[in-house]
């Protein structure tokens, strides 16, 4: 069956036997048994920011984005991150909803600045991926201190 282009299109099925005798022929009104998408298009997706938490968020990247398409997958997102632009990447969160916002806790080993990537798929298997052009700073979280005084003396051997 060739389909005239992209769109969602109703499919009844119509049995026809060896000697000649069919169900009835399709006719407008009547229900689909089956839906068939014909969908070509790669989902539009952009990460918006990624701002460093404050207050009860403090520690966790908060990855805001967006993304479209008329067909998205349930669970179409996946976030990665990279010490590079061109990776390699690693899956920080996948099978995410489409909400637009994801609070990620960061993690000791991860390298001081990190690249972010956001993939996103339709359910036709079509594929987005946006990469921020500049790299997350993540050196305000490391810990700092001050030393304010020495103490002297003995210090006992254990």
């Amino acid at each position: 069956m060739e389909l005239p282009g992209e769109g969602l299109y109703g499919v009844l099925l119509v049995v026809t036997a060896r000697n000649g005798l069919a169900g009835q022929p399709p006719e407008s009104g009547l229900p689909a048994d089956m839906w068939v998408i014909v969908d070509q298009a790669e989902p539009t997706a952009r990460i918006i920011e990624a701002p460093l938490g404050q207050g009860v968020d403090e520690g966790r990247l908060m990855i805001h984005w967006e993304a479209d398409d008329a067909y998205l997958a349930k669970r179409p997102v996946t976030l990665h991150f990279g010490a590079s632009a061109d990776g390699p990447w690693n899956v920080l969160a996948a099978g995410l909803p489409n909400t637009g916002y994801y609070p990620w806790t960061i993690v000791p080993s991860l390298p001081r600045q990190v690249y972010l990537r956001l993939e996103v798929r339709d359910r036709a298997g079509n594929v987005t991926f946006h990469t921020l052009d500049r790299p997350v700073d993540l050196t305000s979280l490391m810990p700092r201190g001050t030393l304010r005084g020495v103490l002297q003396g003995e210090i006992e051997a254990p």
